[in-house]
């Protein structure tokens, strides 16, 4: 839920040429901005949504444990094109 911003003071923090690893859901739980100004200059989107859209190597993980079936079905369908499979 963090700002891109503030996502980057950790990351900056890596040693150089070490690796980036970034475990998460870009359809879930973005930076919470309520300047309109700073949504107007994109704060609103996250460094793991922005990274995502920017096509980075990425793997998803299409097995969920925690739900039954019947709970899954509408966000399997509605932001996963029915990818997501239930254990």
């Amino acid at each position: 839920m963090s700002t891109e911003g503030e996502a980057m003071i950790p990351i900056s923090k890596l040693v150089s040429g070490g690796k980036l690893v970034l475990i998460g859901d870009h359809h879930q739980l973005g930076p919470i901005i309520s300047s309109r100004h700073a949504k107007a200059a994109g704060a609103e989107i996250s460094l793991f949504e922005r990274l995502y859209n920017l096509g980075t190597s990425q793997v998803m993980l299409d097995v969920q444990y925690r739900m039954h079936n019947s709970i899954s079905r509408f966000p399997n369908d509605q932001y996963y094109d029915g990818r997501i499979k239930d254990h």
